[in-house]
């Protein structure tokens, strides 16, 4: 049983590295889009609903309000920054 235990115990620890690693990733590029977005919105383009919450979740939830982001940055026909 212990060889079981350890295979466990080893693929565990290499799939939460390969999810955090995505999520350091998405994490970033969902504060990159929120950072443009503001410039945007500063720069005078009109402010999307809903995109403040999605601002707010990317720590917590970046797959989600990446998709929001990006369709506001589409709406405001504003540039995405690089990925």
């Amino acid at each position: 049983m212990r060889p079981f235990a350890a295979s466990v115990f080893v693929a565990s620890v290499l799939f939460s590295f390969g999810v955090f690693g995505q999520s350091e990733f998405q994490v970033k590029y969902c504060r990159d889009l929120a950072a443009s977005y503001r410039r945007a919105v500063t720069n005078g383009k009109s402010a999307v609903d809903g995109v403040t919450q999605a601002i707010v979740n990317c720590p917590t939830n970046p797959g989600d309000s990446i998709s929001v982001l990006e369709a506001a940055h589409k709406a405001m026909k504003v540039e995405l920054p690089p990925k």
